[in-house]
């Protein structure tokens, strides 16, 4: 998968943070720092080197995340916002959905589909034309 990518963890206690931070480690992500942002001192993210922030958005945290603006602007850092609520209640297929895109963002590149998709090789990727003679076939009608 490549090279693990720092990521910084916004999300208040709870089933949210605890799903994030498990899709996190499954997509490869080096989390070094797990934190609610309203506890959270901004310059945290910048000592601790991040490449990523990985922000769950719920009314408390989108309140708090103001302090945070001038590090999440930086261009230097992608910032991934996913829904608290959404992120708390993904299971299965979403879940495992959601850490393929997670795993595409962190090292940065596009193969989000599951395992034994992959695409297939240029000889095997269309199937062959079939030629039919149409000159021989019987008018057709629709009516009943």
């Amino acid at each position: 998968m490549g090279e693990s990518r720092r990521v910084a963890l916004l999300a208040r206690p709870g089933e949210a943070c605890e799903r994030l931070r498990a899709a996190l480690r499954e997509a490869g992500g080096e989390i070094v720092i797990e934190a609610d942002p309203a506890t959270l001192d901004p310059q945290s993210l910048r000592v601790a080197a991040v490449e990523t922030v990985l922000v769950a958005l719920d009314p408390a945290v989108e309140d708090a995340l103001e302090k945070f603006d001038e590090v999440l602007g930086d261009r230097a850092i992608e910032v991934i916002f996913d829904e608290a609520d959404l992120a708390a209640r993904r299971e299965g297929w979403d879940a495992a959905r959601w850490v393929r895109h997670l795993a595409a963002k962190l090292h940065r590149h596009d193969d989000v589909l599951p395992p034994g998709r992959e695409p297939e090789d240029d000889e095997d990727a269309a199937p062959a034309a079939i030629d039919i003679d149409v000159s021989s076939l019987d008018d057709v009608s629709l009516e009943e």
